[in-house]
C-alpha cells in the first residue's frame, strides 16, 4: 500500500470513528486491560469485548450509519448473533 493510499484510509476511518462512537455510549461492554472493567461504549484504546446481548444495538448503530465501507462489520456482526458469540474491538 503506497502513502497516497494510507492516508485516504486514515483519512475514512477518523470519518467513520467520528459517526460512530457517538452512539456507542449505549452499548455495554468489557474492557481488558490490567484494571479490568464493564462499562458503556467502546475503549478507544485497548481492547473491548462487546457481548452477545448488545450485538442487536450495535448493529443498529452500524446500519444506521449508512455507510458502504461498514456492510463487512454488519454481516460479521449477524455472524455472531446467530452463533451467540462476543465480539471483540480492538481500539484503533
Amino acid at each position: 500500500m503506497n502513502s497516497g493510499s494510507l492516508k485516504q484510509n486514515r483519512s475514512q476511518v477518523k470519518g467513520m470513528m467520528n459517526i460512530v462512537p457517538k452512539n456507542m455510549t449505549a452499548l455495554q461492554y468489557m474492557t481488558i486491560t490490567l484494571n479490568p472493567c464493564s462499562g458503556k461504549g467502546l475503549v478507544y484504546y485497548g481492547i473491548t469485548l462487546i457481548p452477545p446481548s448488545s450485538l442487536p444495538e450495535f448493529k443498529k448503530i452500524i446500519d444506521l450509519t449508512g455507510l458502504t465501507e461498514l456492510q463487512v462489520l454488519s454481516k460479521k456482526i449477524d455472524e455472531a448473533m446467530k452463533r451467540n458469540k462476543f465480539m471483540i474491538h480492538y481500539g484503533i
